[in-house]
């Protein structure tokens, strides 16, 4: 049986389940805002409104499914989850990424069929010829079952890294784009104590703190480790020009972000690399590096 490594005990349950509570009704309302909707691509140039129906139809029914097979364990746990998934976004859009890149949520379709909960989108820079927007998609993932975190990551390393693609997220509504957009897919791991007090920080409009917690740091060095390990993989087993680009392109990017909070970044790293989140992705991908 496998340890769970997320799982932290705590003696104030009933006061998280109200932080909780609070914070996941604010946070839900501004995603039922802002979270693109397939509809709104019907009479889009380059949409199929058959297929757009035909996945916003499977979306209910795996929606569907999902409340009528799960206990209220699970359900209470998904609250957790969405909860977290609230404040990356939120976070993600400001601060966290040193004020580089905007994050959206991403349609339930592009959640529930191509298992991406949300985007950051790095915006090109200033003296680019080419104002080209690239995304890194995110799954958002909080669970005290090890073997969900592992299903996720075999999910992105079997039909992403190891065919060399990168996945579509299909309703993209931004600032800047409406359409499609190529991301690289990652995961971002967190322990239920450290989502209970983000989420504390988060309904007390703490913002200061908000912007300079520790997680900040474990969050950059799970995504730097997980690209850096796509591109080595890709190198090393010579994979398409075009995927092997893509990959290098987006690590370049988020090496801006990365830079910018350097002093952070140094101040956190031996607490960071003795967190059971991110050895998990670490171990994970060395691993699948060792592969042959």
């Amino acid at each position: 049986m496998e340890r769970n490594m997320f799982e932290h005990s705590s003696g104030n349950s009933i006061e998280q389940e109200y932080i909780i509570d609070v914070a996941h009704k604010t946070l839900e309302h501004q995603k039922q805002y802002y979270q693109p909707k397939p509809e709104s691509f019907l009479e889009e140039e380059g949409y199929n409104k058959a297929e757009i129906e035909r996945e916003i139809a499977i979306t209910e029914k795996l929606k569907e499914q999902w409340g009528n097979e799960n206990s209220d364990f699970e359900k209470k746990n998904k609250k957790v989850s969405d909860v977290f998934e609230g404040i990356v976004v939120d976070q993600l859009c400001g601060e966290w990424m040193a004020n580089r890149a905007e994050a959206f949520f991403t349609a339930e379709a592009d959640d529930y069929l191509r298992k991406v909960d949300c985007v950051i989108e790095f915006a090109p820079d200033e003296d680019s010829e080419k104002a080209e927007y690239l995304g890194l998609g995110i799954d958002v993932t909080f669970s005290s079952d090890y073997s969900t975190v592992r299903s996720k990551l075999d999910d992105i390393w079997t039909n992403d890294v190891q065919r060399g693609k990168q996945v579509p997220i299909k309703y993209v509504e931004t600032d800047h784009h409406k359409g499609s957009m190529d991301v690289c897919r990652t995961v971002l791991l967190a322990d239920k104590e450290t989502v209970y007090n983000l989420a504390r920080l988060y309904t007390a409009k703490n913002k200061e703190e908000l912007n300079n917690h520790e997680y900040l740091a474990n969050a950059l060095f799970q995504i730097k480790y997980q690209l850096e390990s796509y591109l080595r993989y890709a190198q090393q087993n010579n994979l398409k020009g075009s995927y092997l680009q893509s990959i290098a392109k987006t690590l370049g990017t988020f090496y801006k972000v990365y830079d910018a909070k350097q002093e952070f970044l140094e101040s956190h790293v031996n607490d960071v690399l003795a967190t059971d989140t991110f050895k998990i992705v670490q171990s994970y991908c060395d691993n699948k590096l060792r592969e042959r």
